[in-house]
């Protein structure tokens, strides 16, 4: 039963520009038809008219703007064989419906609605025409028979009536009719040509909305873009669907603010109206990659489809965009993507091949080929610092590594004097060295024929992909090494975005058009959306951006309030890249330091912030440039005071130290005898400023208890810690008088000579029980008590020897 409550707001909007003239659409006008009133206003009889006139298309959607075919001037363009072809299509209802009606049967010139409330169709709503003002009253007077000459029949096996209607301007065009029943227009330079129009018409099939199978009339986005529907959303897909039929989507962004707040995406965006929804729909929100033009001027198309109108056009610029496809392997296994054809988003797809990835993954690390190919790729892609052509070798070491290895991968051309400049690779204790060094000396070749991963399904997001050259698993062909090499795989999918120019008509709006299904499986959501890079603000503003890691961010108590207890990575799985999380933390730390983080940033915050706080408030104390390099001292005021009641001061220049507090932090960029002399100079300065009182060492002071100022072993460390202390040593309080800080330097080898303990650090080296057997009998050959004392405690309690080492050091 008809109920016109049940029909789409859209459905009533499009019955009412085809039965009524458009002033019934005003809300100002008395009377008002009201969409939301449907109810009151809408017949069962008329809307079953508006559903049956569907198929019915007497103009060219090319012409249907020109002024030749204006409603005004419908005595020159009106075909009557034409028309009487329309009339056919109501099934012989005309007459019940003008008996019925008081006024002419309709008003309106055939209207082009879509015949789906999910359609949209063109509207006629600026205009209406009657043929009672050039017509007779009567429309029987002036309707000619459907058996005039110029209609031509034929049926189809489906018992489609197909009706062919020809008109033209032109003399030499095959008339079918002796005489036009309308006058004859001469063609001009600027009257388009008429084209030859078909139309199949269902006499047997019920009309019913949304079921009917009539061929959809196309709506005319510009002169060479049509779809059958428009799809109106309010916000960006993360992966589009590419419609089955030709669909529009118009996108409209002016009720989602989120999506247009500056800062979530702008970092790179050029604001210019029409760049900006490109540049979001492209780059900020797409999982897919694409490339192509964002338009330019003499590319800009008159456009429909913004407004319910569909004859009202506005300027676009219009992009043309193209799917970057994906990045395989040279060995991909080509029937995974066999019959792919992606639509719609299909996880499952994506999901199955990351299980081919980590059946290779198993395969690799359970083959010892496996791992020696994987890192003999590493060597072969390697390259020195220095510009040389010297090809990867391996080389002895001196006394071996603590994995028993006896060599590593260098350069041929490797020199004492650049020996940090070319290449030096550690064999990794999972690889057997004898199988690398056979294949190294054989151009990848191993000594058996056996294959591992012959097919690939490494599949990579072009972002990554067009950065990689050589595929990271390990491909092995008869007992052939072979780098895979990383291909594009093109695919056809297409996308024209059309962005209004004028922003002030079509604010925040796009028309996309997306042709032709994907060749590929989608990708991994791996571009955050709008959301998570809220929520993460949120949670990086909670935890404080000051001393902030990505691990503290990650066991933040707040982190799991903010996140309902769940993990980050489970919740936005596109955050699961740690080095995104931390560029979202240094974005936020630059709004604190707008200087940025580096030199620049130091000496800003430095003498902007620093030095208007009291000594017993600041962190940064010095920040100077001096004789080429650059220093800055920080410095705990809230706990320099306890750094007088320690035993050693422990200085790492090189690592983070664990264990311990640490009372004070310096950076330098030069390691120098110069540099560490001043370091020494303001760490000790700093710490008399802060505290009131000199940090006092011995033996220079009788009553210090710090006795002991350990170093990372650096000769440069050594002679600016010797300098440091002759100017810090008073003669009257330390006795000592002496003011070179190398005296007695060579007396410290006595005791143990050089070669002798070379000879006691060989033992991580070993490989052999005789290797190690010989090892211990040195050892309890030596006279020197500490020497024994270690070979006694190795031999019962192997692997303790470095443990207590250090234990003593520290």
């Amino acid at each position: 039963m008809f109920n016109a409550a049940d029909i789409s707001r859209r459905e009533i909007m499009s019955y009412r520009s085809f039965a009524f003239p458009s002033v019934l659409g005003d809300p100002s006008h008395d009377p008002f038809f009201s969409v939301e009133d449907a109810v009151a206003w809408i017949t069962s009889r008329g809307y079953q008219l508006y559903l049956e006139q569907d198929d019915s298309i007497m103009i060219s959607e090319n012409y249907i703007s020109h002024s030749f075919f204006s409603l005004d001037n419908t005595d020159f363009w009106i075909n009557h064989v034409a028309f009487d072809a329309y009339m056919k299509l109501f099934h012989g209802s005309f007459n019940k419906y003008r008996t019925s009606n008081s006024t002419p049967f309709s008003s309106r010139a055939p209207s082009r609605a879509a015949s789906s409330p999910e359609s949209r169709a063109p509207s006629r709503a600026d205009s209406s025409f009657s043929l009672a003002d050039s017509r007779p009253s009567s429309r029987a007077s002036f309707m000619p028979s459907l058996c005039s000459p110029s209609v031509t029949r034929s049926s189809s096996p489906a018992s489609h009536d197909v009706i062919e209607i020809f008109d033209s301007d032109s003399d030499d065009f095959p008339v079918k009719i002796p005489t036009p029943l309308v006058p004859k227009v001469e063609g001009t330079s600027s009257s388009p040509p008429l084209n030859r129009l078909t139309v199949t018409l269902n006499s047997d099939a019920k009309r019913r909305k949304g079921k009917h199978k009539a061929e959809k009339v196309m709506i005319q986005l510009t002169r060479q873009e049509s779809v059958n529907d428009i799809v109106e959303i309010s916000t960006i897909p993360s992966t589009w669907t590419v419609p089955r039929v030709p669909t529009a989507y118009l996108i409209d962004l002016s009720n989602a603010p989120n999506l247009l707040e500056k800062g979530l995406f702008e970092k790179r965006l050029v604001f210019v109206p029409y760049k900006l929804v490109v540049l979001k729909l492209t780059e900020f929100k797409d999982q897919d990659s694409w490339g192509g033009s964002s338009g330019h001027a003499t590319g800009d198309a008159e456009t429909a489809g913004f407004f319910p109108d569909l004859t009202k056009t506005i300027r676009c610029r219009r992009c043309h965009f193209e799917c970057n496809g994906v990045y395989t392997c040279q060995f991909f296994d080509s029937s995974l993507f066999a019959d792919c054809e992606r639509y719609e988003p299909d996880e499952a797809a994506m999901r199955e091949l990351w299980r081919h990835e980590l059946d290779a993954n198993e395969r690799e690390a359970a083959s010892a080929p496996g791992l020696i190919s994987q890192f003999y790729t590493q060597i072969m892609q390697s390259k020195c610092k220095a510009k040389c052509d010297g090809v990867p070798i391996l080389k002895r070491l001196s006394n071996g590594t603590a994995y028993g290895k006896t060599s590593f991968v260098g350069c041929s051309k490797w020199t004492s004097a650049q020996r940090f400049e070319h290449r030096y690779l550690p064999i990794p204790n999972n690889v057997d060295e004898e199988l690398l060094q056979f294949a190294m000396q054989n151009g990848g070749r191993l000594p058996t024929t056996q294959t591992v991963n012959e097919v690939c399904a490494l599949t990579v997001h072009p972002r990554i992909g067009a950065g990689l050259h050589v595929c990271p698993y390990s491909h092995i062909i008869e007992g052939q090494m072979k780098a895979g090499q990383i291909v594009k795989r093109k695919c056809p999918t297409r996308m024209i975005i059309f962005i209004p120019i004028d922003k002030s008509t079509a604010r925040h709006k796009a028309l996309v058009i997306l042709r032709n299904p994907h060749n590929h499986p989608m990708h991994p959501k791996t571009k955050p959306s709008s959301n998570d890079r809220r929520t993460l603000a949120t949670a990086v503003e909670a935890a404080g951006v000051v001393g902030l890691t990505v691990g503290k961010l990650l066991t933040a108590a707040c982190t799991s309030l903010i996140y309902n207890g769940d993990r980050l990575a489970a919740t936005s799985p596109a955050f699961m890249d740690s080095r995104k999380l931390r560029d979202a933390i240094i974005e936020h730390k630059k709004k604190d330091h707008p200087r940025g983080m580096g030199w620049e940033g130091v000496l800003h915050h430095f003498n902007t912030k620093e030095l208007s706080l009291p000594k017993s408030e600041r962190y940064i104390h010095t920040a100077m440039f001096k004789n080429g390099f650059r220093l800055v001292v920080t410095l705990h005021p809230q706990i320099a005071m306890f750094i007088h009641q320690i035993l050693s001061l422990n200085i790492d220049y090189t690592f983070k130290r664990v264990d311990g507090i640490t009372f004070a932090s310096l950076f330098c960029d030069t390691k120098t005898h110069e540099a560490f002399t001043q370091l020494f100079i303001e760490l000790f300065d700093t710490i008399a400023e802060v505290t009131g009182q000199r940090l006092k060492l011995a033996p220079f002071y009788p009553d210090a208890k710090c006795r002991i100022v350990m170093l990372d072993g650096e000769v440069p460390q050594a002679q600016g810690l010797g300098a440091f202390l002759v100017t810090y040593n008073d003669p009257e309080i330390s006795g000592i008088h002496s003011r070179n800080p190398i005296d007695h330097i060579d007396e410290l080898p006595r005791e143990i000579p050089r070669p002798l303990i070379l000879r006691l650090k060989s033992m991580i080296g070993l490989n052999t029980q005789q290797e190690i057997d010989d090892w211990h009998s040195f050892c309890a050959a030596q006279v020197h008590p500490d020497i024994k004392r270690t070979a006694v405690r190795e031999k019962y309690y192997p692997g303790k020897m470095g443990l207590e080492l250090g234990k003593s050091i520290t």
